[in-house]
């Protein structure tokens, strides 16, 4: 299984994702952390860091990168066809389906871990390099927000999900391009209002065990289907 995921990953140019990654993280950072005012640059975190607003962005960002990545993973083979030749691969269509599915929820899992730690470093590197005097602005706001945190990565695995079963079903790239933007914005939105781990707990279970009793249907189906 390992194997096949890192397959998915070189097919569709991982150096491709990292780039994005990158590109992402710096776009969150220079839109949560500085402002354009009449030409002159101003420093917003030097009145205090929204760590809360870094987190929305992280969510609704990598919801709809990991579903267009599945998109791309799955959608494009039968585009372009070549989804009859991955089907013909030994290790059979469900670990196929299963390795394309866990690439992106894989993604989106490390993406979202990563972010928070480089957009926690940068705010204090940038601190230090303008030499802001303020004792809101310190690593101890991400470490007090990890909880919070931990409530956003739940739901923005279960979107991402919900954005895998839909493209399992509706198999067009544009259609699950514009259904992962959709997704994205209207539950980031949401996620943001839930601030109690244990709160969220019972309704990610619920979710989880519905989602994957559609999945694993879904899954029989497409396993079987001729193409």
């Amino acid at each position: 299984m390992w194997d096949l995921i890192k397959l998915e990953f070189r097919k569709n140019k991982m150096s491709r994702e990292i780039l994005g990654f990158g590109i992402v993280n710096m776009a969150i950072f220079l839109a949560t952390n500085f402002v354009i005012t009449k030409g002159k640059l101003i420093i917003k975190i030097a009145n205090g860091i929204n760590v809360e607003k870094v987190i929305y962005w992280i969510s609704v960002i990598f919801i709809i990168y990991s579903g267009i990545l599945f998109a791309e993973l799955f959608n494009e083979e039968f585009e372009d066809n070549t989804i009859k030749t991955t089907y013909m691969f030994p290790q059979g269509r469900k670990n196929i389906i299963i390795s394309k599915v866990l690439a992106a929820l894989g993604f989106a899992f490390a993406s979202m871990i990563g972010s928070y730690i480089v957009q926690g470093t940068l705010t204090i590197m940038t601190k230090a390099i303008f030499n802001i005097n303020n004792k809101d602005v310190s690593i101890y706001k991400f470490i007090e927000n990890i909880p919070f945190f931990v409530d956003v990565i739940i739901l923005s695995l279960i979107a991402v999900f919900i954005i895998i079963i839909i493209a399992l079903v509706i198999k067009s790239v544009t259609f699950n391009v514009f259904s992962s933007i959709f997704i994205g914005a209207t539950i980031a939105p949401d996620v943001m209002k839930i601030n109690k781990l244990y709160a969220m707990l019972p309704i990610g279970l619920l979710a989880s065990i519905i989602l994957m009793i559609v999945f694993l249907k879904i899954l029989e189906i497409e396993a079987n289907r001729d193409i």
